[in-house]
């Protein structure tokens, strides 16, 4: 009866080690490959306000005739809107999740038409010192505008997420 072969300490070290390395790389290959189309819609800096910024709010908008200087009014996508209400998001449970899920490949319905005109009546800002990001959602949650560049997304795969979040920092949703 022969032992059984015995793997030399080093070696199974150097395994462990090139297996462990072989994880991570393929983690970091496949999470690169779930966030290139949504970095390549919203842009660099944009993507990285949108989960770096240390500081968010969420906005309820109602259509305005035009809009002002004043800080409570904004401009998009050709129209003027007011902000109605304000609320602190940064720390908001789900948020984290939601700052994720807007740079993953599959929140997006990318085979829908999404520059069909839109209600806009939310919008989420990111801020990070003189940098911001303006991303505004319709009265449906399912589409996605970023104020700043007018890129237009379906969200549809993540819309009853991002109601049930809005409703628990707003209220009723009508």
């Amino acid at each position: 009866m022969s032992s059984p072969t015995r793997i030399d300490g080093k070696l199974a070290l150097v395994l462990v080690l090139a297996l462990g390395v072989a994880g991570a790389a393929g983690g970091w290959w496949y999470q690169k490959g779930l966030q290139r189309r949504p970095i390549r819609l919203w842009g660099h800096e944009a993507a990285s306000l949108l989960i770096n910024a240390p500081h968010a709010e969420l906005w309820r908008l109602e259509p305005q005739s035009d809009a002002t200087s004043k800080p409570d009014f904004m401009a998009a996508d050709g129209e003027a809107f007011r902000v109605v209400e304000n609320v602190d998001v940064s720390q908001a449970r789900g948020f984290l999740h939601l700052r994720h899920s807007l740079l993953s490949d599959h929140s997006f319905d990318w085979s829908a038409d999404s520059s069909r005109r839109k209600n806009w009546r939310y919008a989420l800002r990111f801020v990070d010192g003189d940098r911001l990001a303006t991303l505004l959602v319709s009265d449906d949650f399912q589409g996605t505008m970023l104020g700043e560049t007018s890129a237009h997304a379906s969200i549809v795969p993540i819309a009853a997420g991002v109601k049930k979040l809005f409703e628990e920092q707003l209220g009723e949703i009508k």
